[in-house]
């Protein structure tokens, strides 16, 4: 009986309304900024020739596709080389330089942060087939266009909760002149 008494209020329907706007936009800028970790590999295998650098990126798609939180901090990353018989090889990843002794059908791993290109060197006289396996292994925020509908739920929530808020006062005491 007493809801009926106060939902007879137009403005209160209207503030009910707003209120709801604004929790389903609250909620849904919350689920877009919640973090999903990602974890990505890549396989492949490149020709190594003597003295000739041969450069390892990772996927495009795994740069323009993923929005990843503070990449060079929060993504890990490591490349795993394979050879089917002893060489050397000199690897580069970025500033950083390894000459490497692969054994053969053993793997080499080396850990990095964020997603870097690394250049590899073969150090011997006999071409080779290096296989490898680039992972990657952080944060990325998915979604990230739904914080577009957030915002207008939220804003279309807040202005219909002012609205509703000038509509009572003006219903409750009659403050019709206000509305002139």
């Amino acid at each position: 009986m007493m809801i009926r008494q106060v939902l007879r209020f137009k403005a209160v329907r209207v503030l009910i309304v707003a209120f709801i706007l604004l929790v389903i936009g609250i909620a849904l800028a919350l689920y877009v900024i919640v973090p999903v970790k990602q974890s990505l590999t890549c396989n492949g295998s490149v020709m190594l020739k003597p003295y000739t650098q041969v450069v390892l990126n990772p996927p495009r798609e795994w740069i323009e596709e993923y929005n990843w939180i503070h990449p060079d901090r929060n993504v890990k990353s490591n490349i795993t080389l394979y050879v089917s018989r002893n060489v050397e090889i000199n690897v580069s990843i970025e500033n950083e330089t390894h000459i490497v002794n692969l054994a053969s059908n053993k793997p080499y791993t080396l850990y990095f942060n964020g997603l870097r290109t690394i250049s590899v060197e073969l150090l011997g006289n006999e071409s080779i087939v290096l296989n490898y396996t680039y992972t990657s292994t952080g944060y990325i925020r998915q979604n990230l266009w739904l914080s577009i509908p957030a915002a207008l739920l939220t804003l279309a929530g807040i202005v219909l909760g002012f609205k509703s808020l000038i509509m009572l006062l003006t219903e409750a005491y009659g403050l019709e002149e206000l509305e002139e």
